[in-house]
Formats: C-alpha cells, sequence, structure tokens
C-alpha cells in the first residue's frame, strides 16, 4: 500500500475553479515522484473509490529485459524478443519451441507475431505453455517452421 502526500495551491488563474491538489511525492513501489494534478471533482471521485476499498497501485511500464523460460503471456513474449535470441552470459543461440513442438527462430517468430498471439490466447484456455525458450547447444540440422533458416548451433 502506498500514501500519497499532497499539498494544496491555489493561484491566481484557478481560484474560480476550484482547488487543484499536486502530488508532490509518492511512498511506496515508485523511487521517482508522480507529479499530478487533481481538480476537487476529480479529488471526490479519488475519495468515493478510496472509501470504498478499491486499492490503487502504480504501474510500471518501463520497458523490461528478460529472457524467460516459459511464456504463457504476450508481455513475456515482448520481452524475449527485446532482450534478443543471445543468452546472457555466454551468448549461446536461444529459439522458441511451440506447443505443437516446432522450433521458431527469433525471426520467425517476429514474423507470426499475430498468430503467436493468438496461440498464446487459446492455450490460454487450456492451461497449456504455448512457447518456450530453448538454447540450441549441439543441434547443427535444426531450422526454423516459418523461415527454414538454419538456427545456428553454440558448441559446434
Amino acid at each position: 500500500m502506498f500514501k500519497i502526500i499532497a499539498r494544496q495551491y491555489q493561484n491566481h488563474e484557478s481560484a474560480n475553479k476550484g482547488i487543484n491538489l499536486v502530488f508532490t511525492s509518492f511512498h511506496g513501489s515508485f523511487p521517482d515522484p508522480l507529479k499530478a494534478e487533481l481538480t476537487a471533482r476529480e479529488l471526490n471521485r479519488y475519495e468515493k473509490k478510496k472509501r470504498s476499498g478499491v486499492r490503487y497501485e502504480p504501474v510500471d511500464r518501463t520497458p523490461k529485459k528478460y529472457t524467460h523460460k516459459e511464456i504463457r503471456t504476450v508481455q513475456q513474449l515482448k520481452e524475449t524478443l527485446r532482450n534478443g535470441e543471445r543468452a546472457w552470459p555466454g551468448g549461446d543461440q536461444m529459439y522458441f519451441v511451440a506447443s505443437y513442438r516446432e522450433a521458431l527462430s527469433f525471426d520467425g517468430m517476429r514474423q507470426t507475431f499475430r498468430e503467436a498471439i493468438e496461440h498464446i490466447k487459446d492455450c490460454e484456455q487450456y492451461g497449456n505453455i504455448p512457447y518456450q525458450v530453448e538454447i540450441n547447444y549441439e543441434d547443427e540440422f535444426l531450422t526454423c517452421h516459418v523461415t527454414e533458416k538454419q538456427i545456428p548451433a553454440s558448441y559446434l
């Protein structure tokens, strides 16, 4: 739970419009101060929701660079694609394995991104893992199902 410290101000231009509040600092999951203005009407709406027990948590929307072993959501797929096709540390070549047991390179996944989103939604209904990320250690004949290009092996 976080606490918002607000200070009241009233300048000459907004004297007739009502009271404005400026959030000066945030205590909780955001390290930086959040600056936003609320009118008296928005403040009343906020207070009603606060009394009703709705919990407000700020959402961190900064892009993350993670490679997920199991991809169950679209967000995890985006983070893995952003991170790139090389594992860290070591720089080993990675690829996707779909639930229907086909290998997909990162380029192939980018080409079929819309179909991948539909596949994730379909697998979510049944509890399956839509995609997994693996490292190609020694399979020199591994090819992408979409682009039909060879996925290079790391230790050959």
